[in-house]
């Protein structure tokens, strides 16, 4: 391996977009070594341990579905010590002329297609979790509208009980008669 990886060298190694590794760079940049986060206007340069740490958040976040709050967790604890991973080998008949006529018959980047298929899982994964939250909510409107209606019957039941005074009552001394 090199000593450093440009932006698209870590991008093609990860199997990811170069967009992606740009949003990782802030959201990791305390892992990362002080070459993989310049000061602005800096070149940008991964270290061969910051491609290691950009693929296990790659992995975690786009195979697991795991959120960057998880990821970070991971890191804490160490996770990244027992990751193993191994560079995306480059098929053995891929030549340039090869792969520019491939890419040339795609209609979407394969970078692209990933970083969207990485969107579209985060979306599902919130969308799930907004159905479970929607779920929650209506149980406790049925278990509401249950008691509100327990009480409503209790209410009539107690109204209906009420003793009403007779109608010779009501004559002399005013009040509701009986009916």
């Amino acid at each position: 391996m090199k000593d450093y990886y440009s932006t698209k060298e870590a991008a093609e190694l990860i199997g990811a977009s170069k967009q992606i590794l740009r949003a990782y760079t802030g959201t990791y940049a305390r892992y990362l070594s002080t070459e993989a986060t310049p000061e602005p206007g800096g070149v940008r340069r991964f270290t061969e341990a910051d491609v290691r740490l950009l693929a296990f958040v790659y992995q975690k976040t786009t195979g697991e579905n795991l959120t960057h709050e998880a990821v970070l967790e991971q890191l804490a604890e160490g996770a990244l010590e027992q990751f193993t991973w191994q560079p995306e080998q480059p098929e053995p008949e891929s030549t340039p002329e090869s792969q520019q006529s491939a890419e040339a018959g795609m209609l979407v980047p394969v970078a692209q297609y990933r970083a969207a298929e990485a969107l579209l899982r985060d979306a599902q994964r919130r969308e799930s979790d907004a159905q479970e939250r929607e779920q929650a909510l209506q149980e406790k409107i049925n278990l509401l509208e249950r008691e509100l209606g327990q009480a409503q019957g209790e209410l009539s039941a107690t109204l209906a009980n009420q003793r009403r005074a007779p109608a010779w009552w009501v004559a002399l001394f005013g009040g509701k008669q009986d009916g």
